[in-house]
């Protein structure tokens, strides 16, 4: 689950070194743990010194846990972000136009991306909506609904290591 202690993924351990240094930048949770692995993937794993096996098998792990039906939603100015419980965009719209997770132009997206890092350190401040994802009117129609819905962000995201 999303809200058990990070050490209990694996290869992260009780006491050990890795949770000790998750917990000094107060990652307690597997929730915290995703949240950050999206948002700061190589921060995270520069900290962590993982190598690329520990870090996979943990990743793999941690995304093997049952996502919460709660969106997270951030407003600004001339935006709204919908983001999933570990700050993946569901949706995203910006100057009143409707952009679903894969029709983000490049241009847009490393705006997007900032605005995801703003929530993400603003996280506890980001209103909270309880009600399951379908059953909310978020997906403009001909979405498709994935389990990691952002992943081309994501990876143009880790590829301009913003």
């Amino acid at each position: 689950m999303l809200d058990d202690e990070v050490w209990r993924l694996e290869k992260i351990g009780k006491d050990g070194v890795f949770h000790k240094k998750l917990a000094s930048i107060d990652i307690n949770t597997v929730q915290d743990f995703l949240k950050m692995s999206i948002v700061e993937p190589y921060k995270l794993r520069q900290m962590l010194g993982m190598s690329e096996k520990t870090w996979d098998a943990t990743i793999k792990h941690a995304k093997t846990c049952t996502m919460k039906n709660k969106l997270y939603i951030c407003r600004g100015p001339n935006y709204i972000i919908f983001l999933n419980p570990i700050c993946e965009v569901v949706k995203a719209e910006i100057n009143g136009q409707t952009f679903p997770t894969q029709g983000v132009t490049t241009a847009n997206q490393a705006y997007l991306a900032n605005l995801v890092r703003d929530a993400y350190q603003n996280w506890n401040s980001l209103e909270e909506v309880d009600e399951p994802l379908n059953e909310m009117p978020l997906r403009i129609q001909g979405d498709v609904e994935e389990q990691y819905p952002n992943q081309s962000l994501l990876r143009s995201y880790q590829q301009h290591d913003f």
